[in-house]
């Protein structure tokens, strides 16, 4: 067991690991803030915020892009991808908040976002474009994807239903 240290605040969690042994996950600061991290060969990078006090991390590609999501000036949750110590924040459909669940070695990016008075609605966000990817009625969320840009995850069958079923999009 390898104690990963944290940002100089008290707690430290890890959610994803690649293969180059990178790993993914947030930490408190010593000002009580939360920040996601990139843990390699023993030291921990914070990777801030997209300027509120709380960020995370979730996931982390073969190439090193990592995705979480982050409080924004606003205060509003949003999804980010960072690369090479640029935090790029994905966007949003018309208000609301988003976020991210997993990154494919392509760069391509899945979650949920929820509209401010609207349906909870998966999305893949690639090439700076975020775009929705449908339901079969009600809410739904993208949860994982691979490097063939497939995607996984559930939707409800109407709106408000407590009725989900495994989804299965293939993107191009």
């Amino acid at each position: 067991m390898t104690d990963l240290g944290n940002l100089g605040g008290g707690y430290s969690g890890a959610y994803a690991i690649n293969k180059s042994g990178q790993v993914v996950g947030y930490s408190d600061t010593s000002a009580g803030a939360m920040h996601a991290f990139v843990w390699q060969k023993g030291v921990m990078t914070d990777l801030g915020t997209l300027g509120g006090n709380w960020s995370t991390a979730f996931g982390i590609n073969d190439k090193g892009q990592v995705i979480g999501y982050s409080a924004s000036f606003t205060g509003s949750q949003h999804g980010f991808i960072w690369k090479d110590g640029v935090m790029t924040d994905l966007g949003m459909f018309a208000g609301g908040q988003n976020g991210v669940l997993d990154v494919n070695d392509k760069g391509q990016v899945v979650g949920y976002r929820a509209a401010d008075f609207g349906p909870i609605k998966a999305f893949i966000w690639q090439n700076g474009v975020m775009t929705d990817l449908g339901t079969l009625g009600g809410n739904s969320w993208a949860v994982g994807i691979n490097n063939h840009g497939q995607a996984v995850g559930f939707s409800e069958i109407s709106s408000g239903s407590m009725a989900r079923h495994a989804v299965l999009w293939s993107i191009k």
